[in-house]
């Protein structure tokens, strides 16, 4: 689709990431919050007008290693 996806890979504990920034579950896990990091977790940074693009952060695990996951930004074209 559109807009922009900037992520790393990193370790460490998903579950605490996600409780501090306080994202909440992707329950669909669609593709359109994450492309390809099998997104999760989403939290809205910014939810975007007519004029400006909606923003948000994604954590997501697509690999198999323990401790080991995505988070990045998202943003969504208008």
């Amino acid at each position: 689709d559109s807009g922009s996806l900037f992520y790393a890979s990193v370790q460490g504990d998903m579950a605490a990431l996600v409780g501090r920034l306080g994202a909440v579950p992707n329950a669909d896990n669609s593709p359109a919050f994450g492309y390809a990091i099998n997104a999760e977790y989403f939290k809205e940074v910014d939810p975007g007008s007519e004029d400006t693009d909606r923003m948000g952060v994604v954590i997501g695990r697509d690999q198999k290693q323990e401790g080991t996951f995505n988070f990045g930004c998202r943003r969504f074209d208008n």
